[in-house]
C-alpha cells in the first residue's frame, strides 16, 4: 500500500504545482496549510488537507500522524535551521520514512552567503534524520518574472535587476514540482542532493528578448545598481534581514555562481526542463497590460 504524502508549503509557487502533479498521478497525499481559508479553498478542489503551522510544534506533530513521506518546504526566515530541526524531529516521531526537502542552489552550512548557510543547515538536519532523504536545490525561479516583475513588465515594459550582464540558469517551478513528485513517489532518488536548473543560462537581455517574443510587446531589461536594488526592496517594505540576504544572492548572481546548468531534472523525471521561451509563452498573459 502506498504511503501517504504530506506537502508543506502547498499553496506557494512550488507547492501548488506539486499538489497538481500529485493529484494528476492520483497519489495519496495531504496538503498542509496554516489557515482555515486556504484549507477551504483546497478542499473545494477535492484536496485532502492537514492544518499545520511551522511555529507550532504541536500542530506539526498532529499534521504528520499517519504520514509516510514528507515534502518539506519551509518559510524563508533566518530561523530556517531551527524550524527544520523541529519539523524533522516531529516527522521521525510520527514514523515518516522519507523526507524530500526543497533547498536552494549552492546551499552549504559554511556558505559565503546567508541563504546558502540557512538552507545548508536545514539540509543537514534532514540528512542526519535517519529517514530516507532527497534534497532538491533549485536555482532562481522563472516565475519570478511573472510574479515579482509582472507589474513593471505590464505597466512599463521593463524589469529591473542588479545582475549587470550575468547569466542565470532560471528554472521553471513546474519542473521543480515534477522532480519533487518523482522523488516522493518513486525510488532511486534518495540519499542524494539534486541541483535543479533550467536548460540554459540567460542574461537579462536574453530574458527580455524571450518575454518580448512571447508577449508581442517590447520588454526591456534595466540593469540597476546594487544600491538602487536595496533602496527599492527597502521601500517595498521588505525586512532588513531579507534585503541583506537578497543583496548577497544578487552579488553571487553577478559573480557567475548561478549560471551552472545541470541534468538533474531530466535524470529524476525522465524529461528535460522547460526552456525559458516555453515559460514565457505559457505565462504570456502575465506580461501584457
Amino acid at each position: 500500500m502506498a504511503e501517504s504524502i504530506l506537502v508543506t508549503g502547498s499553496t506557494g509557487n512550488v507547492g501548488s504545482e506539486l499538489v497538481k502533479a500529485l493529484a494528476a498521478a492520483r497519489a495519496d497525499f495531504y496538503a498542509a496549510v496554516h489557515s482555515p481559508q486556504k484549507a477551504a479553498a483546497l478542499q473545494a478542489q477535492g484536496i485532502k488537507i492537514r492544518l499545520m503551522d511551522f511555529s507550532d510544534p504541536v500542530s506539526m506533530a498532529s499534521a504528520m500522524k499517519g504520514i509516510g513521506r514528507l515534502f518539506l518546504l519551509q518559510p524563508l526566515t533566518p530561523a530556517m535551521a531551527e524550524t527544520a530541526n523541529t519539523a524533522v524531529a516531529g516527522a521521525i516521531a510520527a514514523g515518516v520514512k522519507r523526507i524530500v526537502r526543497l533547498s536552494g542552489m549552492g546551499a552549504d552550512p559554511k556558505g559565503a552567503i546567508a541563504l546558502a548557510r540557512w538552507h545548508g543547515a536545514a539540509d543537514d538536519h534532514v540528512m542526519r534524520s535517519g529517514a530516507d532523504w532527497a534534497i532538491l536545490r533549485p536555482n532562481s525561479f522563472m516565475q519570478n518574472f511573472s510574479v515579482s516583475h509582472g507589474w513593471s513588465i505590464r505597466g512599463k515594459g521593463e524589469f529591473y535587476l542588479p545582475l549587470e550582464n550575468a547569466a542565470v540558469s532560471w528554472v521553471d517551478v513546474r519542473d521543480i514540482a515534477r522532480a519533487a513528485a518523482a522523488a516522493l513517489t518513486t525510488d532511486g532518488h534518495c540519499g542524494a542532493v539534486h541541483t535543479l536548473s533550467g536548460p540554459a543560462a540567460l542574461t537579462g537581455a536574453q530574458v527580455a528578448a524571450a518575454l518580448t517574443n512571447a508577449s508581442g510587446r517590447p520588454v526591456r531589461y534595466v540593469a540597476v545598481s546594487a544600491d538602487a536594488a536595496r533602496e527599492s526592496m527597502t521601500g517595498a517594505g521588505l525586512p532588513d534581514w531579507l534585503v541583506d540576504a537578497l543583496g548577497e544572492l544578487f552579488a553571487a548572481n553577478r559573480a557567475g555562481y548561478t549560471a551552472a546548468v545541470t541534468q538533474d531534472i531530466e535524470r529524476i523525471t525522465g524529461a528535460p526542463p522547460a526552456p525559458f521561451g516555453k515559460f514565457a509563452r505559457d505565462y504570456a498573459a502575465s506580461f501584457r497590460a
